[in-house]
């Protein structure tokens, strides 16, 4: 394994060489290389006097080994809350600011508690206050809030669990419980109720724009926004995530696997269902009832009568006579001209958010093709991303009046007046795994033989699991604290997993604050009926979006 590592590594660090890149690691571990030399330390000492670190609490190994190096003999500050460690994935040690705190005091220096909350209103910090004293133990800090008057009537912290009879899918009771977050939205702008406007400092009607929805993951945010749309509340997904699992991802990736290869049924038929043509299934089923054996979906389709796939051919043949002409990028504009998918995605609830993903899949494309122009290869390259579950960005947009749906990650250091953190239900991630890797105590391999686990794997595995407990609390101290105003907690049943639930029911309990049960009903658990997307446009017409409704260009 050792030398398998290395070989990874030197053929990666040779790649990047040969190409003249950097990494972010690599930024990091060549300036600490270049620290070991003591004319570059002497360099930095007469430049720099002093520094001031902050968000220190999200300090790796490797950049606390620079600031050692940087700061002998200096003026160090860090601003820290070791509660907000939260981002142990990218190696964020949370022992790392306990150190430096503790160097700095033995230095002589002095430790600053900031105890005041400019955030929260007493009323809703006093809860949090009593919520917290036991999630986070000899961590718990009792904060101040600058804000006396509340600007709306209790309950300001409220928690829901769903209740079904019997066994449930878990898809059917998520989607039964982002109806009932819609609906308690929906009640809460109907009511118009009073939150504090930080810019004017008064109190106002709550708008759409002051609610956030924040998810342990991403894979929920999509059932949550068709809720709200469901209930005529605009909403945003505001970023991140994986683009190759988006719907205008999947829906180009199908047309580039078309052009490459006609015979792929199933890419055909998930374009024909598309926005690209918004065909219905009944049509569909129809046809797949018609098809005989060994006849493939294109050849069905082209060689069909019905009237109603008549602009589907002419599109379809019009692309599928270019493919080997056109880079795929020239493909996917065409095939939107031709049949106005922008227009359809702009007339759908989350359209910027589609938007935005179907320019940011197309640029996606076009860094592909600076290797080669090739459809076939691209697409290759492109299922090759999908097999690996590569994750590839989504491009980040402003929310505007909307509510904002995004990861408890990406929300740190943001705030809304009313905050929805739902799905607490959901089990931590497990550490179990065949490989286990420790900074301190090394590799093991579980081989899975009889004699069970070799010690060193239980013990980086049982280390691991502590780890990640003690940062699953400090994760539901950062987003309960995101609120400023009004919390809503809701979860898709009661569990006694390592859950979110389970993390902060203790401190719920203390704080007098029941988990409400919400009877679950089968009409929740049914998809949401959302506005249908505009049929697809005749050949000739270019359909673009307008701000105030679509613009057809002859």
């Amino acid at each position: 394994m050792r030398d398998a590592f290395g070989r990874v590594r030197a053929f990666l660090a040779e790649a990047k060489r040969r190409s003249r890149v950097l990494d972010f690691a690599d930024l990091e571990v060549h300036a600490l290389r270049a620290l070991e030399h003591e004319e570059v330390r002497d360099y930095y000492r007469e430049r720099w006097r002093a520094f001031l670190v902050d968000e220190f609490q999200d300090t790796n190994p490797v950049q606390a080994e620079l600031l050692e190096r940087l700061t002998q003999g200096t003026t160090l500050t860090v601003v820290g809350d070791e509660k907000q460690s939260i981002y142990g994935f990218r190696r964020a040690d949370v022992e790392v600011f306990r150190r430096f705190r503790d160097r700095i005091l033995s230095e002589g220096g002095e430790e600053v508690v900031l105890a005041t909350s400019f955030r929260g209103h007493s009323e809703l910090i006093g809860v949090l206050n009593n919520v917290f004293s036991s999630v986070l133990g000899e961590m718990r800090q009792d904060l101040e809030a600058h804000r006396e008057i509340s600007p709306h009537e209790a309950p300001y912290v409220r928690a829901y669990a769903m209740e079904a009879e019997g066994r449930v899918p878990k898809a059917q009771l998520q989607r039964a419980e982002a109806a009932h977050i819609a609906r308690e939205l929906r009640e809460m702008l109907d009511r118009r109720v009073g939150v504090y406007d930080a810019a004017a400092g008064t109190s106002r009607p709550v708008r759409p724009g002051d609610m956030a929805i924040l998810s342990r993951v991403w894979a929920p945010l999509e059932v949550y926004g068709d809720a709200l749309a469901a209930a005529g509340i605009p909403s945003v997904h505001a970023g991140g995530g994986n683009l190759l699992e988006t719907r205008e991802a999947k829906d180009a990736i199908a047309l580039l696997r078309l052009l490459a290869d006609p015979a792929d049924d199933l890419a055909l038929v998930a374009v024909l269902r598309s926005p690209f043509f918004a065909l219905d299934d009944r049509l569909l089923h129809d046809l797949a009832a018609e098809r005989e054996k060994g006849i493939s979906w294109w050849q069905l389709v082209s060689e069909s009568d019905d009237a109603r796939l008549d602009a589907a051919k002419e599109m379809l043949e019009d692309l599928l006579s270019k493919r080997r002409l056109e880079p795929p990028t020239a493909l996917l504009q065409l095939a939107d001209h031709l049949t106005g998918y922008t227009a359809v995605i702009a007339n759908l609830p989350g359209a910027e958010r589609r938007e935005t993903d179907w320019r940011g899949f197309g640029e996606l494309v076009e860094d592909l093709e600076r290797g080669s122009e090739d459809t076939f290869t691209v697409v290759r390259w492109l299922r090759q991303l999908q097999e690996a579950q590569s994750q590839v960005p989504r491009p980040p947009i402003e929310g505007g009046d909307a509510v904002s749906l995004m990861t408890i990650h990406a929300a740190k250091g943001l705030e809304w007046p009313v905050v929805v953190i739902p799905d607490l239900a959901r089990a931590m991630p497990s550490s179990s795994s065949a490989v286990v890797f420790d900074p301190e105590l090394g590799v093991s391999v579980d081989f899975g033989e009889e004699e069970g686990q070799p010690a060193l794997h239980r013990l980086i595995r049982d280390k691991k699991a502590r780890l990640e407990e003690d940062e699953t609390r400090r994760v539901f101290y950062v987003a309960p604290t995101r609120a400023r105003d009004h919390l809503i907690l809701t979860c898709t049943g009661l569990t006694e997993r390592l859950c979110g639930l389970t993390v902060l029911q203790p401190g719920l309990e203390l704080a007098g604050i029941p988990v409400s049960p919400v009877s679950y009903d089968q009409r929740d658990a049914r998809p949401p009926e959302l506005p249908s997307p505009l049929p697809a446009a005749p050949a000739g017409l270019l359909l673009t979006p307008a701000e105030s409704g679509t613009k057809v260009v002859t």
